[in-house]
């Protein structure tokens, strides 16, 4: 059995990089240190623009999956599935990260997989 990193961990250091990088990560809700879910807000100029999961992908690593990007006439769809999510699963980590370039958010999650 490997060794997993705690998921305080990897917030911290996905976190770090992120302000290392000039963006800007802010933890909106903390979740079990250890094996708490991670769901990561994106935006653009304090816009929300996407909505990322860490999760095991079917070859037992970690992956970030891209659950939808915001629609512009559905302001609120982010807010509403992270709230829903919370109800369901009280021990998940919620991260805005907002970002100056596309490019970066790439750097950054493979950072983390």
């Amino acid at each position: 059995m490997t060794a997993r990193l705690l998921s305080k961990i990897k917030v911290q250091a996905l976190v770090k990089l992120a302000n290392a990088h000039g963006d800007h990560a802010t933890v909106l809700k903390k979740g079990d240190e250890s094996a708490g879910e991670i769901i990561l807000i994106t935006a653009k100029n304090g816009q929300n623009i996407g909505l990322y999961t860490y999760i095991m992908d079917v070859n037992g690593h970690h992956i970030w999956q891209e659950k939808f990007i915001q629609d512009i006439d559905k302001v609120n769809k982010i807010e509403d599935w992270v709230l829903k999510r919370k109800n369901i699963d009280p021990d998940i980590w919620v991260i805005e990260l907002d970002i100056a370039d596309d490019e970066r958010l790439g750097v950054l999650l493979d950072s983390l997989s």
